[in-house]
């Protein structure tokens, strides 16, 4: 099994069990590399606000995805923020008390079990709060008043003896099964990972989520290979995202690092030197991944399903297809799409 973004399910719980409280508001006035937002109920974010007044920088993956023009424009603004919509990531440990989170993140299913932990790489990034902060982070995320269920179903990171590849997988598969079994809607999982080979136990897994109401977004993989052939990325109903970059080219490093391609990614989103958390409750920017890529995906989902609380995972990928911005990414592998995720409108 290969992690995306990262070298690499105990039993489950029973219900995931909340915190208490919510953000109060959208994107506050933060540090340097995050946007300044309105209280308002809507994020707004602006490099200056109506008066003229200089605010802090918004970051640019933000930026990008409200507008169709790759010229970015200082501000990233939807009318909806995510509130009431529950994404469950099924990844490593994410920082429960992290201040950007703001009281809404809790533990679901823990499948790995033994000591708390999270998979980071050679800077001490978590991937699982990396991939939080992405969706829900107060000043970084793209639906920042959605409510995170972390599922802890992975352990290991960059530098790290990876555990067995079928003990990873049936960790994966348990976590995937209890989001079916327990997922309150509106609810999307986001999977920012991949397998290396088929498995007809997580296809089941993330089928059963699906029928039962769940958006399912994945990430398309970062072997700058065929999606195709990384579950679950190969699945029509899940929405496979692709990595981009800051000049809306295809993410690529070299030939073997770089993000998938083929039929099966459905659209791109950012996912190159992207900025949100750290454990310690700083932000960072990090280089390409389409773990990255992914979960601005499940942010914008969860801005359509705070609106649309009873579309079918069907209606939303639709929805995010249909206004995604047509033939904004460059240097495509054959067989690509090349739509941009667009949340304007949302």
């Amino acid at each position: 099994m290969a992690l995306t973004g990262l070298a690499g399910v105990t039993s489950c719980t029973g219900e995931e069990q909340e915190s208490a409280g919510s953000a109060s508001r959208t994107h506050a006035s933060k540090p340097s590399d995050s946007p300044d937002g309105k209280a308002d109920g809507k994020a707004d974010h602006e490099s200056k606000d109506p008066a003229g007044h200089k605010s802090r920088e918004l970051p640019w993956n933000l930026d990008r995805i409200d507008q169709s023009a790759p010229d970015l424009d200082h501000r990233f603004h939807t009318t909806a923020t995510g509130e009431g919509v529950r994404v469950y990531l099924l990844d490593c440990q994410v920082d429960l008390d992290h201040a950007q989170l703001g009281g809404r993140v809790s533990q679901g299913a823990d499948t790995v079990g033994g000591k708390p932990g999270g998979c980071h790489d050679d800077m001490g990034v978590s991937h699982g709060t990396f991939v939080a902060g992405i969706i829900a982070g107060k000043d970084t995320g793209v639906a920042p008043k959605s409510r995170i269920v972390a599922v802890r179903s992975m352990s290991g990171g960059e530098g790290e003896r990876p555990v067995p590849k079928k003990t990873s997988e049936k960790r994966i598969v348990r976590g995937m099964n209890w989001i079916a079994e327990h997922a309150r809607k509106p609810a999307v999982a986001n999977l920012s990972l991949n397998l290396d080979r088929p498995s007809p136990a997580l296809r089941a897994a993330v089928k059963k989520a699906i029928d039962k109401g769940v958006t399912v977004v994945a990430s398309a993989g970062n072997d700058a290979a065929d999606a195709c052939a990384h579950p679950p990325a190969d699945m029509a109903e899940v929405i496979t995202v692709g990595a981009s970059t800051r000049k809306d080219g295809h993410w690529k490093d070299n030939e073997y690092l770089g993000s998938n391609g083929g039929r099966c990614v459905d659209l791109y989103a950012p996912g190159d030197h992207i900025s949100s958390l750290f454990d310690n409750g700083t932000t960072t920017s990090m280089s390409g991944a389409t773990s990255w890529a992914a979960p601005h995906v499940s942010g914008a989902a969860a801005l359509y399903l705070q609106t649309h609380p009873h579309a079918e995972p069907a209606d939303v990928r639709s929805w995010l297809l249909r206004h995604a911005t047509s033939g904004a990414v460059r240097k495509v592998p054959s067989n690509t799409t090349d739509l941009l995720l667009n949340v304007h409108g949302l």
